[in-house]
């Protein structure tokens, strides 16, 4: 309804069909993914249990322990820390890639029975870190990850190279999910209601009264 205000996941950027019906009703927006206090965005350990739960998921969906694994994660932030996190405990051969080693890491590829993709993808790119065509070169039965799937049917295959491509993976620990976020929001919560609003609410208002700010 006009006037309300959104508090939570936007993802404006990624979701232009969300961002289009908020401004269209003239809503407000508080997007968590751009709440940061001194640098570090406040749910990072939520990037990590993103990490660590489709991890977990796509290996019970593969039908693999990770300890029979080389792995390849692509990217350095939260949700890849939380991915290695998993992958390192449970016995994981891993191996680490950034934006600046995309190349190497494609002359690599063939080594890995799993890619983890851990990569905010800038939006304006046309291009793709793996392309169909190299997947031709992966190991058979691989793993990897590509255009977004659900819990409920969380794997398809091309060729021959399954992937699991879940979003908002730390629902399936929401037990955790719970705990973690709670000691977090209660405070901004406070805040919008006493219209108090700190730096880090403030500058995580994208849209406000349908205006992308």
């Amino acid at each position: 309804n006009e006037g309300q205000t959104i508090f939570g996941w936007v993802h404006a950027t990624q979701n232009y069909d969300i961002t289009e019906k908020i401004v269209q009703h003239g809503l407000s927006a508080y997007a968590w993914e751009s709440m940061y206090e001194k640098g570090r965005h406040i749910f990072w350990r939520n990037n990590e249990l993103a990490g660590e739960a489709a991890v977990l998921h796509a290996y019970q969906c593969w039908g693999e322990m990770p300890y029979r694994t080389k792995v390849a994660v692509i990217g350095r932030g939260n949700t890849a820390g939380g991915a290695i996190k998993i992958l390192h405990m449970l016995g994981a051969s891993v191996r680490q890639y950034s934006r600046s080693t995309e190349e190497l890491f494609k002359e690599e590829l063939p080594m890995f029975d799993v890619v983890v993709n851990c990569v905010l993808w800038d939006v304006k790119r046309k291009d793709h870190i793996i392309t169909k065509e190299d997947l031709k070169h992966m190991k058979k039965g691989a793993l990897e990850t590509s255009v977004p799937t659900t819990i409920e049917s969380p794997t398809y295959k091309v060729e021959g190279i399954m992937h699991y491509v879940v979003d908002h993976t730390p629902s399936l620990y929401y037990k955790t999910f719970s705990y973690e976020n709670s000691q977090l929001l209660y405070r901004y919560i406070n805040q919008l209601i006493n219209e108090t609003c700190g730096s880090t609410l403030q500058n995580a208002l994208i849209i406000e009264n349908g205006n992308i700010v």
